[in-house]
């Protein structure tokens, strides 16, 4: 939810940028919106990359060596296909 949220913020804070680049005098004001956009977008995309992080962490300390297992898996179904 913490992900949209930032998200739909950055998308505020572009649209107000490009509101404000139609006036040459507002071209500061205007670069502090779009730089307000991208900390907004970056900080929802860190929120959405460690909440996924620790989601693959949890269900793979819920199951020992799933990785070597996901793997021998595949080995056994490509050697069963040929």
């Amino acid at each position: 939810m913490l992900t949209v949220i930032c998200y739909l913020i950055s998308l505020m804070f572009y649209g107000m940028g490009s509101s404000k680049m139609g006036d040459l005098n507002n071209a500061v004001s205007a670069t502090s919106y779009f730089v307000l956009a991208i900390f907004f977008a970056i900080t929802g995309f860190m929120f959405y990359y460690v909440k996924n992080k620790t989601t693959v962490a949890i269900i793979e300390s819920r199951s020992s060596n799933s990785t070597e297992n996901l793997r021998g898996n595949r080995i056994i179904q490509n050697a069963r296909a040929s």
